[in-house]
């Protein structure tokens, strides 16, 4: 259970921080984003598409099937990244609870590389 409140903890304070970038984007300031640090794109951008945020309501925009066919390349390797990556944990750990979260944690972090591919700088 302790693991379960850390790891609770560590999302509430990563989503307080990702709702401080986005209100300070919203009104228009210039702040180091994190993706920043990972990429040659500018923030918001997919493949060069320069992002906006939306003009609809950021709930909407966030549960909303996003059809993009530009962005399919993105999700295949962010797939096959994550995919190789399960099978050095599943060749290199032995079985158990850790070796489960491990492998739960890689597909928690594909889902949520493809909503930020899909949402292409937007959130809430």
């Amino acid at each position: 259970m302790n693991r379960i409140r850390q790891l609770e903890q560590q999302i509430a304070q990563l989503n307080t921080e990702l709702k401080w970038e986005y209100d300070n984007n919203a009104k228009g300031q210039t702040i180091p984003l994190r993706e920043q640090a990972f990429t040659n794109e500018s923030p918001g951008t997919v493949g060069g598409m320069a992002g906006q945020l939306s003009q609809r309501d950021p709930i909407d925009d966030v549960f909303t099937f996003h059809d993009n066919p530009d962005a399919a390349p993105h999700y295949i390797e962010i797939r096959e990244a994550a995919k190789t990556f399960a099978r050095v944990i599943d060749r290199h750990a032995p079985w158990s609870e850790d070796k489960r979260s491990a492998l739960g944690c890689v597909r928690a972090a594909v889902m949520w590389a493809n909503a930020a591919v899909a949402l292409n700088g937007r959130g809430l």
